[in-house]
C-alpha cells in the first residue's frame, strides 16, 4: 500500500511541474473570422505556391549578389520582393513550418515531443484554405497531416525518396500534377488554394558538407532552377496572372552545419515573394539585396500575410500582426486585412478576459488594466466609423494599437497561473518530505500511526473543501485546480503519518545532512560537473572500509572490480582525454563480448544455475547476437529471432515463481535473477554497456558477501537502535540511487548526450514505433537496477527486514533533487538548453517510479525463499516476506 501511495503522489508532483511550465497556449472553441471575398473585396490572388526550403539561410540566399540563385534573381528584377524572416529559438524544423503556417511561436507543449510537433490541435493556413494541395517528406507528416481540417482534409503527398533526392522527386510530382486536366480543373474552379512545396535536401547537404562548401552552392543551384521551372509550368497552366508564390525557409544553418541554437545565421532566413499581388519596392535595375540592407518581418507573420495574399481569414490560432507595404493592393483592402487579423487576436483576448472576468474573486485579483472587454467593443465601433468617413490612415493605426494590446494581454494570460503553480509545487515537495520524515521515524521509533482521526486532519479536509469550493467559483481550470489543492491534500497524509508518542522528527539534523549531502552530491558530480567516477568510487570505499582489515583474494578481486568501474565511468564519459575512439565504445565486438561474458561469468563465480536455465540463456545469448549481426548489416532480424527474444522476455520474469525446490534458497534464487536479467539486458544493450553492467554487478555481489560476512561475526549480537536505524536507512538508500545513475551512465545513454536509441527494440520490433521501443528501452534502464535491488534485499539483513525505510531515504533524496531542478525548467529558447533541463527533472522524477515498481517487482521475485542468517549451526533460517504479508505499519 505504501508504494502504492508514493507512486501516485509522485506522478501529480510531476505532473505540478508539468502544468507550471508546460501548459498549452493554444485555445479552444476559437471561430474562423470571415474571408475577404464575404467582407466584399477581391484578393490580389486566387492561388499561393509556397516552396520551402529547409535549412537554407538568408546569407546563402543572398551571397554573391544574387549568383546563389541566378535564375530567381532575374525575377526579382522584374516582380520579385525579398525580405529577411527571423525565426525564433529553438531553430527546428517542425517549430519553423508551424511559426510559418500557423502564425504562432512554439507551444510549450512542444517541448515534451522535442519539438518535432505541437500535440494540441492548432489551425493552420492549410485548414483556412478549403484546397490544400502538398508534396512533403514523411517528418512533416506529424505537424500537419492529423490536424482537424473541418471538413477539407489536406492533400499532402508524403515521399519515400532516398536522402538528397528529394527535391528532384518533388519537381518531378508537380509536374506530372499539373499535367491533368481534372487537377487544373479543380483548383480553377476553387479560390484560396495552396500549394505546399516541401524541400528537404538543402538541410541534408548542409547537415553533410556545410553551407560553405562548393557541393551546398551546387546543390542550391539546382534546387533553384527546379523552383523557378516549376514557376514557368504553373503560369503556363494557370495563365491568368492570378497566382502568388513565396520561398522561405524553417531555420537557417551555422557555418558548420547544424542548427537549433539562436545565431543569426540560423535566425534569419530568406523571404522572396512574387507574383499577383506582390509589391515591388524596387525597379528593375536594383542591386540584389545583402543581408545587411534587406527589410525585416517576423516568421511568425508569414501566415496573416500569405492569407491577405489570397484573402482568407489568419489561422486562429496566429498571434502575429500583418506586415504593412508587402501586398500590391488598395489602401481600403490593407485596412480590412489588417482589422480581420485584430478580430481574429481579439477572439483570443476576449476568451481569456471573458474567462478572468466571470470569475468570483475577479475584482481582487490581478488583471490585465490595458485592455478589456468594453475596449474591445468600442474599437469594433469606432473601425467601422473611421472607415465609413474615409480615414483609413487612422482606422489603420487604431487596428495595430489594439493588436499589440491584443497580444500582450494573451501573453499575460498565458502566464497568469504560473507563479501560484510554481508556489504551490514547492510547498507540495516541502510538505511532502516532512511526510517521509515522519513515515521514517516512526518506522525508526516503531511507533503507531495517529491516523486520520484527529481534530487537524479534520480541519485540514475542511479547508481542502472550501478550496474546492473557491476554485469551481474562480472558473480555475480542472489541472491547475488539482494542483494548487495538492499542499493541502498532502498536509493531511501528513498528519495522519504522524507517531502517536514520541519525537515529530528523530535526529533532525542527522536527517537533514543525510538528505542535503548526497543529493547534491548527485546534483554536482552526476548532472553539472560529470565526476561520476569519483563520486562512485568514494561511497564505495568508505561503505566497504571494515574490508580493508583483512584482505583476502575476493577483496583483491572486488578492488579490481571497483577500479574497473570506476575507470569505464572515465573513459565513456571522456573517450578522447584518454586516447580511445568514441567509435570503439560502440563496436558490436564489445557487445558480442558481453554476451560471452554473460555465459561465462555463472560458471566462474561458481553460481548454481541447473544446465536447464543456462542452455535457455545461451540459446538466446547467440540468436540474439546473430539477430544484432544482421540489423548491423541493414539486413531485416528473422521472426524466429524476435520469437526467441520475447519468449525470453516472458522467461526471465516467470521463471522465479515456477522454478524448482532447488532455486528457493534465497542464494540460488538471486543468482537465477541476474543472470536472466544480464540476458536480457544483453538484448536491449548497446555495445560497451552490457560488460560494464556486468562488471558493476559483480561488484555489488562480490563487496556485500564479504561485507556482510565481516558484519555478522562484528554485530551479531547488536539489535539497530532507532538512529542507528536511520543511518542504516541512508546508507543503503544512497546507494540505490547511486548504482542507478552508475548504471544509466554505463548503459551508455550520456556518452554524447542523453537519448534512447530507437534500436534498443531491434530485437523484438524492428520496425520504427514509439510505444514498444520506448517500453524496452524503459525496461533496459531498469533490469540494472532490478539486480542491484534484488542483490541488497537477497543479501543485507537490513534492507530486507527495512524495505520501507530504506526506500523511504531513496524518495527523499530523489525528491529533493527534483525540486531543485524544478526551477531551472525551460519551455522556450535554445533547444539543447530545454532538453537538457527538461531531461533533468524528468529522470529526477521517474527514477522514483522506476525505483518502486523495481521494489515490488523484487519482492514478488524473492517471496517465499529462505536464507541462513548466519553460518554458525545455533541459528535458525529466515524466511522471505511476500507483498501480503509485508508489514504496513
Amino acid at each position: 500500500m505504501w508504494r502504492l501511495r508514493a507512486l501516485v503522489v509522485h506522478i501529480f508532483l510531476l505532473v505540478s511541474i508539468l502544468t507550471t511550465y508546460f501548459s498549452s497556449t493554444i485555445l479552444p472553441g476559437l471561430v474562423p473570422q470571415k474571408t475577404m471575398r464575404e467582407m466584399g473585396f477581391e484578393p490580389p490572388a486566387d492561388r499561393l505556391v509556397v516552396f520551402l526550403t529547409d535549412g537554407l539561410r538568408a546569407a546563402s540566399f543572398m551571397a554573391r549578389n544574387g549568383r546563389a540563385v541566378p535564375d530567381l534573381s532575374k525575377l526579382y528584377r522584374t516582380q520579385g520582393r525579398i525580405a529577411i524572416s527571423r525565426s525564433s529559438p529553438p531553430t527546428q524544423t517542425a517549430t519553423g513550418h508551424i511559426a510559418v503556417f500557423g502564425g504562432f511561436r512554439q507551444d510549450p507543449t512542444a517541448a515534451l515531443v522535442n519539438f518535432r510537433y505541437v500535440p494540441v490541435p492548432f489551425d493552420t493556413v492549410f485548414n483556412r484554405s478549403r484546397l490544400a494541395i502538398g508534396w512533403v517528406h514523411p517528418i512533416m507528416e506529424n505537424v500537419f497531416m492529423y490536424l482537424p481540417h473541418g471538413g477539407a482534409p489536406l492533400r499532402f503527398t508524403v515521399g519515400r525518396r532516398k536522402s538528397y533526392q528529394f527535391d528532384a522527386w518533388v519537381f518531378k510530382e508537380i509536374e506530372e500534377f499539373l499535367a491533368r486536366r481534372d487537377n487544373v480543373k479543380e483548383v480553377y474552379n476553387h479560390k484560396g488554394a495552396v500549394f505546399f512545396v516541401y524541400l528537404a535536401d538543402m538541410d541534408l547537404w548542409a547537415h553533410r558538407y556545410t553551407p560553405l562548401s562548393p557541393r551546398f552552392n551546387r546543390q542550391l543551384l539546382h534546387t533553384q532552377k527546379g523552383i523557378h521551372t516549376s514557376y514557368e509550368f504553373f503560369e503556363q497552366v494557370f495563365n491568368d496572372s492570378r497566382t502568388a508564390y513565396l520561398w522561405t525557409s524553417d531555420h537557417g544553418m551555422k557555418n558548420s552545419g547544424y542548427h537549433g541554437t539562436s545565431s543569426t545565421y540560423e535566425i534569419e532566413t530568406p523571404l522572396f515573394m512574387w507574383g499577383a499581388g506582390v509589391k515591388r519596392t524596387v525597379g528593375p535595375n536594383a542591386v540584389f539585396p545583402t543581408r545587411r540592407n534587406a527589410s525585416r518581418l517576423e516568421q511568425i507573420q508569414l501566415a496573416p500575410l500569405m492569407s491577405a495574399l489570397i484573402g482568407l481569414p489568419p489561422p486562429m490560432n496566429n498571434i502575429a500582426m500583418m506586415p504593412r507595404g508587402y501586398l500590391n493592393v488598395s489602401t481600403e483592402y490593407e485596412v480590412m486585412a489588417l482589422h480581420l487579423n485584430a478580430l481574429q487576436i481579439l477572439h483570443q483576448a476576449e476568451i481569456v478576459i471573458a474567462r478572468n472576468e466571470h470569475a468570483l474573486f475577479y475584482e481582487w485579483l490581478p488583471t490585465f488594466d490595458s485592455l478589456n472587454l468594453k475596449q474591445i467593443a468600442d474599437y469594433k465601433a469606432k473601425f467601422k466609423y473611421l472607415v465609413s468617413q474615409g480615414h483609413n490612415q487612422e482606422a489603420m493605426n487604431d487596428c495595430r494599437r489594439i493588436t499589440r494590446l491584443a497580444q500582450m494581454c494573451l501573453t499575460y494570460y498565458h502566464e497568469y497561473y504560473q507563479s501560484p503553480l510554481l508556489v504551490a509545487t514547492t510547498i507540495s515537495y516541502l510538505v511532502w518530505l516532512y511526510c517521509l520524515l515522519l513515515q521514517l521515524t516512526r518506522i525508526a521509533t516503531e511507533n503507531e500511526r495517529m491516523g486520520l482521526a484527529t481534530m487537524s486532519t479534520v480541519v485540514l479536509s475542511g479547508l481542502g473543501i472550501i478550496q474546492v469550493v473557491l476554485f469551481v467559483l474562480q472558473k480555475v481550470p480542472l489541472l491547475t485546480s488539482v494542483c494548487l489543492l495538492l499542499p493541502t491534500c498532502l498536509l493531511i497524509m501528513a498528519q495522519a503519518e504522524r507517531s502517536a508518542k514520541g519525537d515529530v522528527v528523530k535526529a533532525p539534523y542527522m536527517n537533514i545532512l543525510s538528505i542535503l549531502v548526497p543529493a547534491a552530491l548527485v546534483i554536482l558530480m552526476v548532472f553539472e560537473h560529470r565526476y561520476l567516477a569519483e563520486l562512485y568510487a568514494l561511497p564505495v570505499f568508505l561503505h566497504y572500509h571494515r574490508l580493508f582489515s583483512k584482505p583476502s583474494i575476493k577483496f583483491f578481486l572486488w578492488i579490481s572490480l571497483v577500479c574497473f568501474v570506476s575507470g569505464s565511468l572515465l573513459i565513456s564519459q571522456y573517450p578522447i582525454s584518454y586516447g580511445i575512439n568514441p567509435k570503439f565504445l560502440k563496436s558490436s565486438y564489445l557487445l558480442y563480448t558481453g554476451m560471452l561474458v554473460a555465459l561465462v561469468r555463472p560458471l566462474v563465480l561458481r553460481h548454481q544455475i541447473d544446465l536447464q536455465a543456462w542452455a535457455i540463456n545461451a540459446v538466446t545469448l547467440v540468436t540474439g547476437a546473430y539477430g544484432i549481426h544482421l540489423f548491423d548489416s541493414n539486413k531485416r532480424v528473422p521472426g524466429y529471432v524476435t520469437a526467441i527474444s520475447w519468449f525470453f522476455l516472458v522467461y526471465a520474469f516467470l521463471s522465479f515463481r515456477y522454478s524448482d525446490a532447488s532455486h528457493n534458497t534465497t542464494i540460488r534464487r538471486l543468482q537465477l535473477i541476474t543472470m536472466n536479467m544480464i540476458t536480457l539486458h544483453a538484448l536491449l544493450c548497446e555495445r560497451w554497456g552490457s560488460l560494464a553492467i556486468q562488471l558493476l554487478v559483480t561488484e555489488l555481489l562480490l563487496g556485500l558477501q564479504q561485507y556482510e560476512d565481516a558484519k555478522r561475526y562484528d554485530d551479531a549480537d547488536k539489535e539497530p537502535k532507532p538512529l542507528q536505524h536511520l543511518k542504516q536507512s541512508y546508507r543503503y538508500g544512497f546507494a540505490i540511487v547511486l548504482y542507478f545513475y552508475v548504471s544509466f551512465f554505463l548503459a551508455g545513454h550520456w556518452i554524447a548526450e542523453f537519448a534512447f536509441k530507437a534500436n534498443t527494440a531491434r530485437l523484438f520490433y524492428p520496425d520504427y514505433a514509439m510505444l514498444i521501443p520506448g517500453c524496452l528501452t524503459i525496461l533496459k534502464i531498469v533490469l540494472p537496477s532490478l539486480i542491484v535491488i534484488s542483490t541488497l534485499y537477497a543479501l543485507v539483513p537490513f534492507v530486507r527486514q527495512n524495505i520501507r525505510s530504506t526506500f523511504t531515504c531513496v524518495l527523499l533524496i530523489s525528491n529533493v533533487m527534483g525540486l531543485y531542478f524544478c526551477y531551472y525548467v525551460q519551455n522556450k529558447g535554445y533547444y539543447n538548453n530545454v532538453r537538457h533541463s527538461l531531461d533533468k527533472l524528468l529522470i529526477t522524477h521517474v527514477v522514483n517510479l522506476l525505483l518502486l515498481g523495481c521494489c515490488c517487482i523484487v519482492v514478488a521475485f524473492l517471496g517465499g525463499t529462505e536464507m541462513e542468517k548466519s553460518p554458525r549451526k545455533d541459528e535458525k533460517h529466515v524466511r522471505f516476506t511476500t507483498p501480503d504479508e509485508e508489514s504496513e505499519i
